[in-house]
């Protein structure tokens, strides 16, 4: 679901390749790319993951997965409260209107 004024971009790509014998039914890779737009069109935030699924013959699977996300944030972040400056030089901000 995407949230309001954003734009949505999903594709994906899977290759499942076939055993003909042996305990491995099908295995291969598996590719889903998200990626979110502002109003303006403008590239907020994406997720990109890379899985490679095993199916075996009993019906049981086996999958490793690599997942990169990116998110723009909208304001200064300071997770530990330091006061210190940000990448974009700006202090950061607390919710109390302290600085």
């Amino acid at each position: 679901m995407c949230p309001a004024g954003l734009f949505q971009s999903k594709s994906s790509a899977v290759l499942s390749v076939l055993s003909r014998g042996g305990v491995v039914l099908s295995h291969g890779p598996q590719v889903v790319s998200t990626y979110y737009y502002n109003g303006s069109f403008h590239h907020t935030d994406d997720e990109t993951s890379f899985t490679w699924l095993a199916t075996f013959r009993d019906k049981s699977t086996l999958s490793g997965v690599v997942i990169h996300d990116y998110v723009e944030l909208l304001q200064s972040f300071d997770p530990t409260n330091t006061g210190r400056t940000t990448d974009r030089g700006q202090p950061a901000r607390l919710e109390n209107g302290g600085s």
